[in-house]
């Protein structure tokens, strides 16, 4: 991935908050040909590295039979990205861009073989996500689980780009983020990543 240095990420906490931000990642493995799928992830953080990465494909998706442990796999987590104008700068005269921030990390997948630790991927799954508690008859519940193959992936490397306007004025910036505020979700997600990575309160 290409990354200026101004848009370098600034510390290993911001990716791993990222990855934490935004877990629905597309999962690229090579094989005969590229598998890509789209899933959610877990991230358990290492005191000494990266940390580890766990999530599950449909048992009827090739992709993880290509989880040997010898194929590396590419994680891309989109966060939040956004069209920038540049009417919102002090200094008009730029051309218009897009800002966004992404982490791709790299490892080998490792599948999930026993039964136990499928079905406790499944309630860490419902445990972040679902509103309400989930009652699940047995016999669909060991349906689901059959229907599923989990896998974990230690991760390598990671590359994360965040381009926020670093290259830009503080009062770029800041008329940047007060646009994106008055935006939905994703640009004001966009905008407070903005304040924390270019230190504008």
């Amino acid at each position: 991935m290409y990354v200026p240095t101004p848009f370098q990420a600034p510390d290993r906490e911001a990716v791993l908050d990222l990855i934490e931000a935004a877990p629905f990642a597309t999962v690229i493995t090579p094989g005969d040909e590229l598998n890509v799928s789209h899933v959610p992830l877990s991230l358990t953080r290492s005191a000494t590295g990266w940390g580890t990465l766990r999530g599950h494909l449909a048992r009827g998706n090739p992709h993880w039979r290509c989880f040997e442990g010898a194929r590396e796999s590419l994680l891309i987590f989109h966060g939040p990205h956004a069209y920038v104008s540049p009417s919102w700068y002090a200094e008009p005269a730029a051309p218009p861009t897009w800002n966004y921030a992404v982490a791709h990390a790299y490892g080998r997948p490792a599948l999930i073989e026993d039964a136990s630790r499928t079905a406790a991927l499944l309630d860490e799954l419902l445990a972040r996500y679902e509103p309400e508690p989930l009652a699940l008859s047995d016999p669909a519940r060991q349906a689901l689980e059959r229907g599923i193959v989990g896998f974990e992936l230690v991760i390598d490397r990671v590359e994360a780009k965040f381009k926020l306007g670093q290259n830009k004025s503080p009062a770029d910036r800041a008329g940047a983020i007060a646009a994106l505020d008055e935006q939905g979700d994703v640009e004001r997600d966009l905008a407070a990543w903005t304040r924390r990575l270019t230190n504008l309160a």
